[in-house]
């Protein structure tokens, strides 16, 4: 997108739009239908999730069509706990160990029958292309080139061959990945998406070497559409969602755990109509080895009602050994005969005729419950009643869909989820803005702060335009200059200096504060 402003004619983006909606309008209507179709009480009568697949995937569809050739998505992909290099070693290891069982067998065979070990004539070694060296610029977060590494050795085997680790296998519901790296199969020299062949059946001469995740998305069905009160709604929701967190920050961990370069990426939770995001980034997802805790006992709950693992087990065990029979004794004592048993005997009593001159009492009548189907001819059955259905808008008790007055207030906090948005309200379009601009830079936009430099940054956008027409603020006797207050992959704030190309796009020039 050449212009960041193209969808959006507010400052904050709270009228974003996604760019596939821009440039179709009628996918606007399409949405409509999907969403209409997901929460249909007819066609998805028990509220299933894979009728999400079919708004969600649209909205992904919509908010990549901008951003290259290069950027896809992805449905139920599935994360391995290692990547490809991983395996090249694992398997080099594994050779190399039959290799040397086979030599110690030929020689114990040697030594036990006498005979000298048969003498082979060493191969040349066969020439393999060298392993491409990338800067950092290059790398831009991506694995290693491991198909141009031992290219003999593993450049088509299947994650298949490895069949005890698929249990640990994560699957979002969606992921969006980046291209980053192509080569030609046939001439193994780089290519772009504008070298790729016009014929799509030629697609196998396009080998992705480098690609990364970008978004990953977990949907789970909305709540109940019967739910009575705004309250069980305001509930059901945050069950759900945090659910849907929970799993998506798994497979965040799979994701950097297959991807050694991988540094940060979005993470989107959809419950229905309703969905969350955040950013999250490997320090975090994976934390270095020295700031993890030895044990769980050196880490005291915040709250004091929550219990350690180790006093919750204990508590389970005095329980069950509480509640477990007295075990009799091994050996009766010898020479004592065991009393008989006898049965308690029962107290005969005579029937005695009630008084007829005594009234009813309102105790002695047998209780009758209209509603009850007990006795009742199936005739007399009362039609089943459902409730109404009913649509809430709001996600729990003081939340408003209005969208921030400054851009960099809608990101999230760090470590945090953002705050429940409903899909088309300006707090939604505002956070889709970041979104897209994340996965158009890698990283979220910033604000401008007040700071003793040049004058203001000129650019092609209405607020740039307007800006520029507005006296420069004078701090201190200078001239202020725009900066810009980024996060890098790491969640550390960073200054960054406004430097604009010919079409408005910044450059990524840094000052760290």
């Amino acid at each position: 997108m050449s212009d960041q402003n193209r969808n959006s004619d507010s400052n904050n983006h709270s009228d974003f739009r996604l760019p596939g909606a821009v440039s179709r309008p009628y996918r606007q209507a399409r949405l409509i239908t999907t969403l209409a179709f997901s929460y249909s009480g007819i066609l998805n009568p028990s509220l299933k999730e894979c009728h999400l697949h079919a708004p969600w995937g649209h909205i992904f569809e919509d908010l990549i069509d901008d951003l290259g050739l290069e950027t896809f998505i992805v449905a139920q992909h599935s994360f391995s706990p290692f990547d490809r290099v991983s395996i090249q070693d694992w398997y080099k290891k594994k050779q190399e160990k039959k290799k040397e069982i086979r030599r110690i067998e030929q020689e114990r065979n040697a030594n036990r029958l006498g005979k000298p070990l048969p003498v082979k004539v060493a191969e040349p070694p066969v020439p393999t292309p060298a392993v491409p060296q990338f800067s950092t610029s290059q790398a831009l977060n991506a694995g290693t080139d491991a198909d141009d590494q031992d290219i003999d050795l593993l450049a088509e085997t299947s994650f298949r061959t490895l069949a005890d680790e698929r249990s640990e296998e994560k699957v979002p519901d969606f992921s969006i990945f980046k291209g980053l790296k192509f080569r030609n199969r046939v001439t193994n020299a780089i290519m772009t998406p504008a070298d790729f062949p016009n014929d799509p059946a030629d697609w196998d001469i396009v080998r992705v070497v480098v690609a990364k995740a970008m978004l990953l998305a977990e949907l789970k069905p909305p709540p109940s559409r019967h739910i009575e009160s705004e309250v069980a709604f305001h509930t059901a929701l945050g069950k759900i969602m945090v659910k849907a967190n929970l799993q998506a920050w798994r497979q965040a961990e799979r994701a950097c755990a297959a991807d050694e370069k991988l540094q940060s990426l979005v993470l989107v939770a959809c419950v229905g109509e309703w969905w969350t995001w955040r950013l999250a980034n490997r320090r975090e997802v994976i934390p270095p080895e020295d700031t993890q805790p030895e044990s769980t006992s050196n880490i005291l709950p915040s709250d004091p009602r929550v219990e350690l693992p180790e006093a919750a087990s204990q508590r389970q065990s005095r329980r069950r050994n509480a509640a477990a029979p007295a075990q009799p004794s091994s050996t009766p004592e010898v020479g004592i005969r065991p009393q008989p048993r006898v049965a308690k005997e029962k107290a005969k009593g005579k029937y005695a005729q009630p008084p007829e001159d005594e009234p009813d009492d309102d105790d002695d009548k047998v209780p009758y419950d209209r509603g009850s189907r007990k006795g009742k001819e199936p005739e007399d059955e009362l039609p089943p009643t459902l409730a109404p259905r009913r649509v809430f808008k709001t996600a729990q008790a003081g939340y408003s869909d209005q969208a921030e007055a400054n851009i960099v207030d809608a990101i999230p906090p760090h470590t945090n989820w953002s705050d429940f948005l409903r899909l088309s309200t300006p707090a939604s379009n505002q956070a889709w803005y970041l979104v897209h601009y994340f996965l158009q830079h890698g990283q979220v936009p910033g604000v401008e702060l007040p700071s003793n430099d040049s004058g203001p940054v000129p650019g092609p956008s209405n607020a740039s335009r307007k800006r520029s027409a507005e006296p420069t603020p004078v701090v201190g006797g200078r001239k202020s200059h725009s900066k810009k207050l980024k996060l890098d992959s790491v969640g550390v704030e960073v200054r960054e200096e406004e430097d604009y190309a010919s079409e408005g796009v910044m450059t990524d020039r840094e000052e760290r504060g």
